[in-house]
């Protein structure tokens, strides 16, 4: 039994939520604070193609931010910027999925219909995760625990492939020597667990901890020791 595991908003944060650091620091009412947020917010949006070539490891960082930063007036800079990402990267997921995967005592040996029996201890978890190059030493840094919960790791920009791209999910299954009938996936993010589904990886769209210990045990019979207190 394996599972393959998001990072960003399962795990740690992402991304999502940089605008918060910004807006705290550059914006004094509450009013300002949202409204730069919201901006900033949708300008990732509007550079949404530069960000995925970014995760991909075709173009820098910096270069980027030079992209998103092209148009508008902006209170604050690149530097500051990118100081709010690694602020964001640091933050641990209110409600993550680590926690739920390091109690797991027994799980199904093959999530086929044809399953055979049951496995004791934790499965093997590989991380799968877009993310960006220059910066994944950092998050490594900042969160030695929970990789060491990781037999291998898949990163987008050395695959030169997103998640949602086709061949990324065949590429780590060929790698990893894996059977989909046999593999778990947990991601925040629908499309990226359609994308798994085409190559017949079984899915999660990861809400919160409750959540996907409640859909692992009924959906696919894994158990799990109690939480410490």
């Amino acid at each position: 039994m394996i599972i393959l595991s998001d990072l960003s908003e399962v795990h740690i944060r992402g991304i999502r939520g940089t605008e918060r650091f910004i807006a705290e620091k550059f914006a004094v009412s509450s009013v300002g604070k949202k409204g730069l947020a919201d901006k900033c917010w949708r300008r990732h949006a509007a550079v949404n193609g530069a960000f995925r070539d970014l995760l991909r490891g075709r173009i820098s960082e910096d270069e980027y931010w030079q992209e998103f930063f092209a148009k508008g007036q902006w209170l604050f800079t690149i530097d500051d910027a990118k100081e709010a990402l690694s602020k964001n990267l640091q933050e641990v997921m209110p409600h993550a999925a680590t926690g739920v995967l390091q109690r797991i005592i027994r799980y199904p040996r093959s999530l086929s219909p044809d399953g055979f029996g049951y496995a004791d201890g934790m499965p093997t978890v590989y991380l799968v995760s877009d993310h960006i190059a220059n910066r994944i030493n950092e998050v490594k840094a900042a969160h030695p625990g929970l990789f060491r919960l990781f037999k291998d790791e898949y990163w987008s920009c050395d695959a030169g492939m997103i998640k949602q791209d086709p061949g990324f999910f065949a590429a780590v299954l060929d790698d990893a020597g894996l059977n989909p009938d046999e593999v778990l996936y947990i991601d925040d993010d629908a499309k990226n667990i359609a994308a798994a589904s085409r190559e017949g990886i079984h899915g999660i769209k990861f809400e919160n901890d409750r959540q996907l210990e409640t859909v692992m045990r009924s959906n696919y019979g894994f158990e799990f020791a109690p939480e410490v207190p």
